[in-house]
């Protein structure tokens, strides 16, 4: 399967699109990319590597114009309507950089410029009832599970803006808790002051389908859920210095998981979801 940026997600893909991004809207001081090489893949694999390099900087190996499209304007495949069969399959390698460092929230706005400047992309949106997941609660009594508790003052470390990520947890030192971090480890997930809506984007992720919020909880909420199955699991990065256990076929799934230990559940539904709606595409012209 390949691999994606989408871990870089942090607002809802409809929330997301909705934001700034309307058709037909023109902003002369749009930033760009100065310079750009695109590249055919003639035979694709399954792994994509993208690298974002200081200062907005890209060097993307073997991405889809589909990919693309999914990280620029943070929202899912099947929110992509009336495209061509080739943006899911035929790949790209890219280099870009552009004439100044880019600045915060810069470099999806540089992304959506290259593929309506290179590769013709004129798109407009629209709202579409799709089959969504709603996350609700599971138990009668509308109580969250025991591992689902609100936050409290002081129980986590407030990263100042600007800092640099946390570091790779210590095995042999107790975890630092982070306010509004989700951590994934394996058949893990926790986090310490934690909107609900930050969970539900995490699922989206896992299951490829938007996740909407609602359970009605409001605030910030210390997460603690663990599974014993791989069915469902989170993908997480290489080199985790967790421990891990072989998987018990037989055990407890994250979905169960998330009812027992979270007091929530997912539940299938269709909903109106904002959607790009390809008016036009083109491959690329050769550099």
């Amino acid at each position: 399967m390949p691999v994606t940026t989408v871990t870089v997600f942090v607002t809802l893909a409809g929330i997301a699109i909705a934001q700034g991004n309307s058709p037909g809207k023109r902003n002369a001081s749009v930033p760009k990319f100065e310079v750009a090489s695109i590249k055919p893949v003639e035979a694709r694999s399954d792994a994509t590597r993208t690298r974002w390099l200081p200062g907005g900087r890209a060097d993307l190996h073997n991405v889809t114009v589909e990919e693309l499209m999914v990280n620029a304007w943070h929202l899912f495949p099947d929110q992509i309507v009336d495209a061509p069969s080739w943006i899911r399959t035929a790949a790209y390698d890219i280099s870009a950089k552009p004439e100044t460092a880019a600045k915060a929230g810069e470099v999806n706005l540089m992304m959506q410029a290259l593929l309506k400047d290179r590769f013709r992309l004129a798109i407009h949106h629209e709202t579409r009832t799709l089959p969504i997941y709603a996350m609700v609660m599971a138990r009668k009594d509308g109580t969250p599970g025991p591992s689902l508790v609100k936050s409290k003052e002081g129980g986590c470390v407030v990263r100042t803006p600007g800092s640099p990520p946390p570091p790779p947890p210590d095995p042999a030192k107790p975890s630092t808790r982070w306010c509004g971090l989700l951590m994934m480890r394996p058949r893990k997930l926790n986090g310490a002051a934690v909107p609900i809506v930050v969970l539900a984007e995490q699922f989206s992720l896992r299951l490829g389908r938007t996740v909407i919020d609602m359970t009605g909880l409001k605030g910030n909420y210390d997460i603690d859920l663990e599974w014993t199955s791989d069915e469902g699991a989170f993908p997480f990065l290489e080199g985790s210095p967790d421990p891990v256990s072989p998987p018990d076929p037989n055990g407890q799934t994250i979905l169960d998981g998330l009812k027992e230990q979270l007091g929530l559940k997912i539940e299938s539904r269709r909903a109106p979801v904002d959607v790009i709606v390809i008016d036009h595409v083109e491959r690329p012209s050769a550099n």
